[in-house]
This record gives structure tokens, sequence and C-alpha cells, in this order.
């Protein structure tokens, strides 16, 4: 209430003008605030009476803060006449019909209402009744030692710091919880806690229960930002190690402010603080300390000691007394291949030595930068096992044959001594199908719809026309595959040939055709090589493993020849398989209607194959570091090269190139093939 409001209001008689008695004692009821009962109205003059308060009771009026924390006593007035004063229970009831229960000054209010019985003066702002605000924490804070640090921080300049280990660098004071208050009304309030936005510590510094922040390793102080918005606080190791510790680098940035110009002593003691005490580099020290002074700019992972990698140990071998994977022979005048004198369908007498067991050879240990000792890897036991008609020595080094036979070498690198048997001309009706134990030797030809089956080698001296050859072993055909797509030749560890068309070759090892390959289904878990006489390889389909080696793929007409490589034969034929199923099931809902219910059924099945072709898809791995095709004359348009899921197809003609496979592009590449 204002001041001049206040002194009138303590006025007891007041002149007011009016037109009449009535109008006076009205107005003065309302301006002086009292009954017109209890006021006196007497006329001065024409139109100007006199009011006066004959009695009056003392009244008052209380004031909230707005923040709910304070009551005030606005103002308190004198009674005038015969009225009563203000009692303390008066004021004590209004503050709870405002619902103030807490924090009365109950003397403060006896004080205000005795002064103003006594006095007969008003009272103004006093304060009735007190809250408690609540306190609110503070926020965690970082204090660097020296200053420098956080300045250094700040600017991100080329100035940073060294921090060694073990040097307290900062204090972190942490957040404290907030204090609870009580409003007027008795509630409790709770402020706000104090929050934790220093940056946090990441790699190289430790925290102790103090608070004080130590380095774990000597470097330089950086700040990044995190995904949160906030900083972490990381120190970027001078020296840092390699993984398998065989090599250690080393950062150094130019010093700044006064501190200590870099030493070769220094660099070496941060060296050994990292634990490198082996290769060390100890020439190019000073010349890092010169660089850093005289450049003024950092040295950042530098080599600058190197240890010792382990030399690796010799597998061990077997040492056959012949050849165990044939070469392609000598071609004859005929175009024939002649396999005599090469070690294919080698035969031994009972006692002869079949092979011999290499031991491993022990590689050299190697060290780390920590001067740790690094076990060279074993070598592998060579795998040879004592089959049939086979006598092992004593010591499990030798292999001798225990009878007269031709030697078989199984996958599993079990040898045995088999039978060869030998049909001195074609196989046709007059011979029959073959299904032998052992070795097989053909003076002829196999006519067309004829099997042959042997656990052992097969050997052809002719062709092989529409029949099926299974060996166990390798198979060698001394002429050529004529197949009409009927031909089905199957070799365990190798398939050699002078010329294959129209065939289905499969081979668990290496396949080599001296002349040409055309319009062949063709599996090679090995290499496929194709560069003898014309070296052509053509039309068809060819998965291989490993390598593909031709002088000429494709043709100048642009015959259609797809290469695939780095993928297993199962998995190849199970994606074709879907993919063939997929597109026979969209065939069919072409057909039907959008209302037959049996599409529905179609479409699910098209989900599921699909789900199916996608995970043989990713299943099929990201590197393939021994693919490649070589290409020694020329690769024509129509050609289309598949590794994993990447596809490639050639536009133009290329000549001498080798193709690899490019792993962070994940794509086919070329090179010339020097």
């Amino acid at each position: 209430m204002e001041k001049e409001h206040l002194e009138k209001l303590a006025q007891a008689e007041r002149v007011l003008p009016a037109d009449d008695p009535e109008s006076a004692l009205l107005r003065a009821s309302r301006e002086m605030r009292t009954p017109p009962q209890d006021i006196e109205i007497k006329e001065e003059e024409p139109k100007k009476y006199r009011a006066r308060i004959v009695k009056r009771n003392g009244f008052f009026g209380i004031q909230l803060s707005p923040d709910g924390y304070q009551a005030v006593l606005e103002y308190l007035l004198p009674p005038i006449g015969s009225g009563s004063p203000v009692t303390v229970d008066q004021i004590l009831e209004a503050l709870q019909s405002k619902s103030v229960i807490y924090g009365i000054d109950r003397k403060a209010i006896q004080v205000a209402t005795e002064h103003v019985a006594e006095d007969r003066t008003p009272c103004v702002n006093v304060v009735v009744a007190r809250g408690t605000p609540p306190v609110d924490g503070q926020d965690a804070s970082l204090e660097f030692t020296p200053e420098r640090l956080a300045k250094a921080l700040q600017a991100k300049g080329p100035d940073r710091p060294l921090v060694r280990k073990g040097t307290a660098f900062a204090k972190k004071t942490p957040p404290t919880p907030a204090k609870y208050g009580t409003a007027l009304n008795g509630q409790k309030v709770s402020g706000e806690a104090g929050e934790d936005r220093t940056p946090q510590l990441g790699s190289g510094s430790e925290i102790g229960e103090d608070g004080t922040i130590k380095a774990a390793v000597s470097g330089y102080l950086e700040l990044e930002r995190c995904d949160t918005g906030l900083h972490s606080l990381q120190i970027e190791p001078c020296v840092q190690i390699s993984k398998d510790a065989l090599e250690a680098t080393l950062t150094i940035y130019p010093p700044g402010g006064e501190e200590p110009k870099p030493t070769p002593q220094t660099l070496l003691e941060l060296l050994q603080e990292a634990g490198v005490v082996e290769g060390i580099r100890q020439k190019d020290l000073p010349k890092i300390c010169r660089y850093v002074l005289e450049r003024k700019k950092p040295v950042q992972q530098l080599l600058v000691a190197q240890g010792r990698p382990p030399e690796s140990s010799h597998d061990g071998s077997v040492t056959y007394s012949t050849e165990i994977i044939p070469r392609v022979g000598t071609i004859k005048n005929d175009g024939s291949v002649d396999f005599r004198e090469r070690g294919f369908l080698k035969s031994f007498k009972a006692g002869e030595v079949v092979a011999q067991k290499v031991p491993p050879k022990p590689g050299r240990p190697g060290v780390t930068v920590r001067g740790e000792p690094i076990e060279a890897e074993p070598g592998k036991e060579a795998r040879l096992v004592g089959g049939k008609h086979i006598e092992v020595s004593a010591d499990g080094e030798w292999f001798r044959a225990g009878q007269d036979g031709v030697l078989k070498v199984a996958e599993t690198g079990e040898v045995s001594i088999v039978e060869l048997v030998e049909i001195p001309g074609d196989v046709d009706y007059s011979v029959g199908n073959l299904n032998v134990n052992g070795s097989l030797s053909v003076g002829g030809a196999i006519k067309p719809e004829f099997s042959l089956e042997a656990k052992g080698d097969i050997l052809i001296r002719g062709a092989v026309e529409a029949a099926r050859v299974v060996a166990g072993g390798s198979v060698a055909v001394a002429k050529g595959i004529v197949g009409k797509d009927k031909a089905f030749i199957r070799a365990g560890i190798m398939l050699t040939a002078q010329y294959a068309e129209a065939a289905t070759l499969i081979s668990g090892g290496n396949i080599e055709i001296v002349d040409s390959l055309m319009h062949c289904r063709v599996f090679c878990d090995g290499c496929l090589d194709v560069t003898g006489r014309s070296g052509r390889l053509s039309g068809g389909t060819y998965v291989v493993r490993q390598q593909i080696r031709a002088k000429e793929i494709g043709t100048s007409a642009g015959v259609h020849t797809h290469c695939v490589l780095g993928i297993e034969r199962e998995a190849y034929l199970q994606i074709e398989s879907l993919r063939g199923q997929i597109e026979a099931l969209r065939q069919e809902t072409r057909r039907l209607t959008s209302e037959d219910q049996i599409k529905k059924r179609y479409m699910r099945l098209i989900e599921e194959s699909e789900a199916q072709l996608n995970g043989l898809l990713q299943a099929q791995p990201l590197k393939y570091p021994s693919v490649r095709i070589e290409v020694l004359g020329r690769i024509y348009p129509g050609v289309e090269l598949t590794i994993g899921t990447t596809v490639a197809k050639i536009s133009e003609p290329l000549s001498h190139v080798v193709f690899v496979f490019d792993e962070q592009k994940q794509a086919l590449i070329y090179e010339s093939l020097s």
C-alpha cells in the first residue's frame, strides 16, 4: 500500500466535498473504510462536510511473495476512537487462511501489534513468516595444473603440452547434491542438483579418490566431442606399440612456452616408460629432436623401434618315390598326350620305398619391442597313413610296398598299393561297364553310355565320348573328351585331357587341358589351366575355387562364357537351384489371378526362397586373396566374371591382363599381366 494512501487511512477525520450530509456520509464510509454508523458528519460550509470517525477497529493487510517463501504484514493500522486494536491471533488466523503454516515469526507479529497499540501509529512491511528456499547443488569442476594446459586445450592450436606418466595434471571437484527447502505452506521443495558436464576421462588417465587426475601414459592432452555432446579428455600416447608388439611408434610435438625441449635422452625415457627396450633406433633419436625444434612441426607415429618376428617353422613333408600329381605329358604328332615316364600309374615291386615322411623343422624365436620372446609356431606333422599293402617302419617315417602294384594316394593322406586293371582296347559292349578297387588303364576309347569307376587313378589312352568316368584319384585322357552334353568326368585329385567339349568335369584338385575347353560345365576345387596349344576356354560355366589361366577366354563372336571363382560347388548349386526355383514361382504367379489363394501361397514360397538365397549370398566371404584370372592372350566381350556376389561383364577385348578382387572396393579389377 502506498504511503500517502496509508496516511489517509490513519486519519481520524477528514473534510469532504458533498451536495448533502447523506452523500458526505457514504463517501466518508467508503474512503475511511468505516461503517456509516461509526462516523459523525458536520457541515463546515456549504457543500463541505467534516467527517470524524467515532469508532474503528484496527486492521491490517498481508502480502505473500511470488516465490512463496515470505509473508509480509504490509500494513497494520491502529484503532480510532473506541475501536479495538488488532491482535496477534487475528494475524495468525489471516496467515492460516492463506495456508501459511511454516516459518511464522510470532515475536515479530507481537512486537508489531504492541507497537501500534501503544504508539497509535501505523506499522508497515513487517516480515511475519519466512520459508526456507532450496539450495541448488554446485556443478562439477575441473582445474588443470598448470593452467596453461586448459588454455592449450581450448585454443586447439599447435601448442600441445606434454604430460608425463604418473604426473597429476588436473583435479576434479564432483557435483554437490541440492538441499531441500520448505515453502510457507509446509511443502518440501527440492533444488536442482549439480551436474557433471566436465570432460569424460578417456584412455590414458586415471582418477584417485581425492579427485586428482594422473597421466597413465606420457602423451598429449586432447578433447574429443562425444555423441552425447560432451567432451572426452584423451591422452594421445607419445609411444604406441602395435598389437603384435613388433613395432613401436613415436609422436612428439614442438614445445611451447616454458616447456623443456626434447632431447634424445627424453625420447629414450619415453620409450622405456612404455616398456620399449628392444630394437630401438638409437641413431634416429637426435634427428627427431632436430626436426621438431628446427621445423616447428610434429613427428607423428614415426617408427622408432622394431622387434624381430619369429622365423616360420617348416611343416613336415612327404617325399614320394614318384610324382603323385601328374603333369600334362608330351604332345605327340597325332595330337594325343603321352603319359608315360611321368609318374602316372607308377608301379612298385614289393619292398620298394613308396614314400618317406620328413619331420617338421623348428623356426627361430622372435622378440617383441618389450623384450618378450615370441615362440615360433611349431611346424605341422605331415599327414601320411599307411593303407592296404603298405609296410610302415617302426619310427613311422618309411613306407614300403607290401606287394607288387600301383601307388594310390587318397585325399586323406593314405597311401596304398592297389591292383592295376588294364584294358588293352576300347571300353564298349565287348568289355562293358567297369568298377574296380584299384587303378584302371584303358588302351583305347570310352564309347558312349559306358561307365568307368575306380578308387585309384584312371588312364585313358584314347578319347572319352558321351560316357561316365569317376576316379578316387586322378583321371588322364590322352586324347580328348567329346561329351555331346552327356559326358561326366569326376576326379578326386586331378583331371587332365587334351581337350574337352560339351562335358561336365569335376575335380577335387586342379584341371589341366592342353588344347581347348568349350561349352563345358566345370567344377574345380583347385586351379583350371588351359594354356597349351590354342589354350582356348569358351562357352559354358566354369566354377573354380582358386584361379583360371588361359590363353583365350570367350570368342570374337561373343559366345557367353561364365567364370565363377571363390565358391564351393555345393554352394554354387544351391544358389543356382534357388534362383531357378524363384523364377519358376514368379512365372506361375503371373499366370494366376490376384484373387487366387494359391498365388498367396506362391508369394510366401518366393519370400522364403529369397530369404534363403540372401542368407547363402551373405555367407560368402568378403576377401578372396588367392583368386585370380590370368589371360595370357585375349578375353572377349560376352565373358561374365563372378567372384562371390560381385559380377563383371567384359565389354571390350582385353589382352594380357589379370583379374583380381579388390577388398576395399569390393569389386573385380584388372591389371596388366607382367
